[in-house]
């Protein structure tokens, strides 16, 4: 279950990032944060390198702190050691 979990958030963490550096580069509207954009080739590559490895690290803090307990619950009903 936990890593069923981790794997969706992954995949939703790098959709919408993808989304968010397309946004950048060509403008429109940031899903999540609501933030609107002109676009340009200086702000997408701001945001390729600086800004998204920041968010992309965020997000993986987030998704540990969300799966870790999951998974330590699924390790105790199924009488495994967790993290195996």
């Amino acid at each position: 279950m936990a890593k069923l979990l981790v794997s969706i958030a992954a995949l939703a963490a790098g959709v919408l990032s993808t989304i968010w550096t397309f946004q950048a580069f060509f403008g429109g509207t940031m899903p999540i944060l609501g933030v609107e954009t002109e676009g340009s080739v200086g702000f997408g590559l701001l945001w390729l390198f600086v800004i998204d490895p920041i968010v992309i690290g965020l997000m993986g803090l987030v998704v540990a702190f969300v799966t870790a307990p999951v998974a330590m619950v699924e390790a105790r009903a199924t009488g495994r050691e967790p993290w195996t």
